[in-house]
């Protein structure tokens, strides 16, 4: 891939150090996508990360996700939650072959730790308003 092209600058671009730590996104193993995903503040940053995230995916790892389950075009939190659903639905169905299931496993695991943390964002100011009171 070019150096100066989009995908690879956008991917290669997004670095994000946390707690001493240096996370490249474009090689980050599951456990520090969950990590950055738990350590972002803003529903922006979590559906920029779930772009990225796709953006890794190649498209025969794609095409073995059930229809259903390809990533749709992924706006705001609302998408990334309804995804989720979706994604868990087929999972508990279990609407796959197994030669399948381990993709599948693998893209609920991290759409589902998307969804719980924008999830526990948007619970936060409601939290706070209570404990005002």
């Amino acid at each position: 891939m070019d150096p100066g092209s989009g995908l690879n600058r956008r991917i290669c671009m997004h670095t994000k150090t946390h707690a001493n730590q240096r996370w490249e996104r474009a090689t980050a193993p599951v456990e520090d996508w969950r990590n950055l995903i738990l350590a972002a503040a803003h529903e922006s940053e979590i559906v920029g990360l779930v772009r990225d995230h796709l953006a890794l995916w190649t498209p025969e790892e794609i095409a073995r996700l059930p229809e259903e389950c390809r990533p749709p075009r992924i706006r705001d939190a609302e998408d990334v939650s309804r995804w989720a659903f979706e994604l868990a639905s087929t999972h508990c169905a279990q609407n796959t072959s197994e030669a399948n299931d381990a993709t599948l496993d693998r893209m609920l695991e991290f759409v589902t730790q998307a969804a719980m943390r924008l999830s526990a964002l948007k619970a936060e100011p409601a939290d706070a308003e209570v404990s005002r009171q």
